[in-house]
């Protein structure tokens, strides 16, 4: 149990036996503060309001003068991803360390490294996610280009290890061991691999059954 102690109630300002952290010494004196009227001068009109005792740190006497501070207080800022100015409210700085003009600028800043669940030495349980983080870095290196044989279009083209994850487990996050490749190139670096032979096989079929389909749909529509 919670040893009582002598406490001086911040009502009536009478000494009384209490748990630590009481601030009156009956319901009467706690009802009774909460009536207490305190004055202030509004920040944008000037004009002098009153409010209650625990509402003290109001500032403004309506929210019609609330809406004008915080509309006055805009401030120019520089995107953290493109570096494009833009306009923001001065209280709404201080809630992130990051500023982005768009969500796409969020969503392309906060790849690769930058990801919050990003590790440089990750355990067994987030291998997937480094993976897919080291393939984006990869592709975005090499511009979005099959180095073998040119390929621009970004549904086939994979990260791929120069050399293998078996190997050399050390490197399989490694930047400078990566290349990117279409998925029929892929597949010629895999061909003695049944396993992934196979995965690569797969994604190569479902993406050409995605395409009939995508032609079949626009050849119903016209």
């Amino acid at each position: 149990m919670n040893k009582k102690e002598e406490i001086i109630c911040q009502f009536c300002n009478e000494k009384f036996m209490g748990i630590k952290g009481r601030k009156y010494c009956s319901y009467n004196c706690s009802h009774s503060s909460r009536k207490i009227i305190i004055k202030h001068i509004c920040l944008i009109c000037n004009k002098s309001f009153e409010t209650q005792k625990w509402n003290n740190s109001t500032k403004y006497c309506s929210f019609k003068c609330k809406s004008k501070a915080q509309s006055s207080n805009i401030i120019a800022i520089n995107c953290d991803n493109c570096n494009k100015s833009f306009n923001r409210k001065e209280h709404l700085i201080t809630r992130s360390l990051n500023h982005f003009c768009c969500k796409k600028c969020s969503d392309e800043y906060h790849k690769g490294l930058n990801h919050y669940e990003w590790k440089e030495f990750l355990h067994d349980k987030h291998i997937k996610l480094a993976l897919k983080q080291w393939s984006i870095l990869i592709k975005e290196r090499d511009k979005y280009i099959c180095k073998s044989c040119g390929e621009t279009n970004k549904k086939m083209l994979e990260a791929h290890h120069i050399i293998p994850k078996s190997l050399k487990p050390e490197l399989i996050y490694d930047i400078n061991n990566g290349i990117t490749l279409c998925l029929e190139c892929h597949l010629k670096e895999h061909i003695n691999d049944i396993k992934s032979s196979r995965l690569i096989k797969y994604k190569i079929d479902k993406l050409f059954k995605n395409k009939e389909n995508e032609e079949r749909y626009k050849e119903n529509i016209v």
